[in-house]
């Protein structure tokens, strides 16, 4: 089991030391003669130095995202070097590189023995082992400086999140309901102040530009949001990630070019389903197409609907929720707050884990006596049909000193080779409002489904060898089709019966909510999919095309978005310069993967809801994608299992965008 009370004080010396071991073991390891062609005797030993340091690194980055506090950004920050250097140099060694040459000649190896030595010896090519001396020196300089920039970038975000803060009065709040206001409240509670406190953190920042009356309270929120770790901060200049996203950017350029690339989006290409930028151009065009005629509309009904409700001219940024809820709640009759009344975390946990459990396979149980970070943590038990186990750890709730956001990142990888066996450990981390019974609103289900998907990736996987095993190696653009294929089961009505349960009466959600729930789906779908192709496409351009632009990255930003968006924004609005997806994440020229993921998801979906047996279906979908790792045939496998290409047109019909 994992240990989050590291020893603070001596981290740096305790690490230093170990990576000093870990380079005299891989040092014998190349200069042992014996048994040179044997897997166990060397690309297991080194699978497992690296994979040692790997965790280690990966507890420090985990507990910064979930904990930040001072000392342990700093323990991040001065080891992060230690950690950079290491792996570079090794990713760069010719003699580490001819070990595993060597024994990918062997005649005694297995299928994953096959695939790691493939993924590795392809993974050194790509890392540049073949280069000159001098030009590895300069591209280990390039990596660090982005390794430092890129962490710079995400707690200048962080910082800029925690910091703004206002205590408003209840009149500067009308519209949420008491359950709200008391969240609010209690946030202010929470720093010894009178009254209610609004801040940028994911939960309130939804709750008050969704349900606020008060149009200034909204527009004061909304700018902060805006301005975040920007020139325009209100918080502290020094959070501005303009110089630091720059420089990102050309040194992820130089270091291209060094590699041979003549740009970053071909460089992040070499491992993907996609391999040419036109592919990934033309599939953007093809949903601009489709989707910009429907989102306009969309939005010029919504101008009319805020003009008819509350005689409102101009349709600002700040109103562009406010009104999308009332024009929901009209056309629908969905009050969201009131549907949050009957998804019990503790039930949707249970129904979830049953649901993807007899789909895939495999129990799930709760384990008490697991060591946590925080008090909100729980800790689960996977146990496959083989009996195999692995762990999932949920921290689900928004605080303070806490990354915004969800996602979903691999603890401990699986190896179950000779004698070294290791369980698959993943965290699963949220935002979600915490309230006095742990209701969930109906998004924040779909994103714990979401992050379960990437979970399952991790945790179900056959592979054996930790480098190949789980989410490890697979391509970019395909790994969020497990996360995104679990979220169609929210708008299974049968489940989502059986899933809810009102927290007072007991009673199922009605079946007219239910269906109302699932074609809530189809209600602003152009915009919402506008939204996501302004994301992709912006990630794309600013890393093929800003550094010979004359401008700084969010006028970039601005020009391009003018030439499909539906929705305004405010001239100051900095958005890039809190995109930690792209500058600090591993989305650079990949967040179209989102989307192209997406249009895979519908075809599987809709493959296994129309087999007769879905259990089976969910199986060999299993057999065909969500065990198979890093597997070098996995885009040839896909297909194999839908008996057909790509196409946008299920996801497309399925949100009511297709004719």
């Amino acid at each position: 089991m994992l240990n989050f009370n590291i020893d603070r004080q001596h981290s740096y010396e305790q690490l230093a030391l170990e990576i000093t071991e870990s380079n005299k073991l891989l040092n014998n390891i190349i200069s042992d003669k014996k048994n040179i062609d044997s897997f166990e005797e060397k690309i297991i030993l080194i699978e497992k130095i690296f994979n040692s340091l790997q965790q280690k690194w990966g507890l420090l980055d985990h507990l910064q995202n979930v904990l930040n506090e001072e000392n342990l950004r700093e323990i991040h920050n001065s080891t992060n070097e230690l950690f950079s250097n290491f792996f570079n140099e090794w990713s760069l060694s010719k003699d580490l590189m001819s070990v595993y040459q060597i024994v990918s000649e062997s005649k005694n190896l297995n299928e994953d023995e096959k695939l790691a030595l493939s993924q590795s010896l392809l993974d050194f090519k790509l890392a540049g082992v073949l280069l000159e001396d001098d030009q590895k020196k300069e591209l280990m300089e390039i990596q660090l400086k982005l390794s430092s920039l890129s962490n710079k970038f995400g707690e200048n975000v962080l910082d800029s999140t925690d910091n703004w803060k206002k205590i408003v009065q209840e009149c500067d709040l009308d519209g949420l309901s008491d359950a709200q206001k008391d969240y609010l409240k209690n946030l202010a509670k929470e720093i010894n102040q009178d009254g209610f406190l609004i801040n940028l953190s994911g939960p309130c920042y939804q709750l008050v530009m969704t349900y606020c009356s008060v149009r200034d309270t909204r527009k004061k929120i909304y700018e902060a949001n805006a301005h975040k770790a920007s020139k325009y901060d209100e918080t502290s200049s020094e959070y501005d990630n303009q110089a630091i996203a720059e420089d990102i950017l050309k040194l992820r350029k130089k270091e291209a070019l060094l590699l041979g690339y003549s740009s970053i989006g071909e460089m992040s290409l070499e491992k993907r389903f996609a391999k040419k930028a036109s592919e990934i151009e033309d599939f953007y065009n093809n949903l601009i197409t489709k989707i910009q005629p429907i989102a306009k509309k969309e939005y010029l009904d919504l101008e009319n609907f805020a003009k008819q409700k509350d005689a409102l001219e101009h349709l600002e940024p700040w109103d562009i929720a406010y009104y999308s809820q009332l024009l929901k709640l009209e056309e629908l009759s969905l009050d969201e707050e009131k549907v949050r009344e009957y998804f019990k975390l503790s039930k949707v946990l249970t129904d979830m884990f049953d649901l993807f459990g007899k789909l895939f396979n495999f129990k799930i149980k709760k384990n008490t006596t697991a060591p946590i970070w925080h008090e909100d943590v729980l800790c689960f038990e996977i146990i496959k049909e083989d009996g195999s186990c692995g762990y999932l750890y949920l921290d689900l709730f928004a605080r303070n000193k806490k990354r915004a956001g969800a996602w979903m990142s691999g603890a401990i990888d699986k190896a179950s080779c000779n004698t070294w066996r290791q369980d698959p450990t993943a965290y699963i981390i949220c935002n979600f409002r915490k309230n006095e019974h742990s209701l969930l609103r109906f998004d924040e289900i779909e994103t714990l489904f979401h992050e379960f998907g990437h979970s399952l990736h991790h945790l179900l996987t056959k592979r054996t060898i930790p480098s190949i095993a789980g989410i490890n190696q697979v391509p970019w653009d395909i790994v969020e089709l497990p996360s995104q294929l679990l979220e169609q089961w929210c708008y299974e009505p049968s489940f989502l019966k059986k899933m809810s349960e009102h927290f007072q009466t007991k009673e199922s959600l009605p079946l007219t909510i239910i269906e109302t729930l699932c074609s809530s789906k189809k209600f602003q779908a152009g915009l919402f999919f506008l939204r996501q192709i302004e994301f992709g496409l912006f990630d794309w351009e600013v890393h093929e095309n800003y550094l010979s632009s004359n401008t700084d990255i969010s006028e970039f930003w601005k020009g391009l978005r003018s030439k499909f968006a539906a929705t305004p924004i405010i001239s100051t609005h900095s958005f890039p310069l809190s995109f930690t997806h792209i500058f600090d994440g591993g989305y650079a020229a990949g967040y179209y993967s989102y989307l192209w993921a997406d249009a895979y998801v519908y075809q599987v979906y809709q493959k296994i809801q129309k087999s007769t047996d879905t259990q089976k279906a969910c199986e060999k979908f299993m057999s065909k994608f969500l065990s198979l790792g890093g597997s070098l045939s996995l885009k040839e496998s896909l297909h194999e299992f839908l008996e057909e290409p790509q196409s946008v047109d299920p996801l497309l019909l399925a949100h009511g965008l297709l004719a």
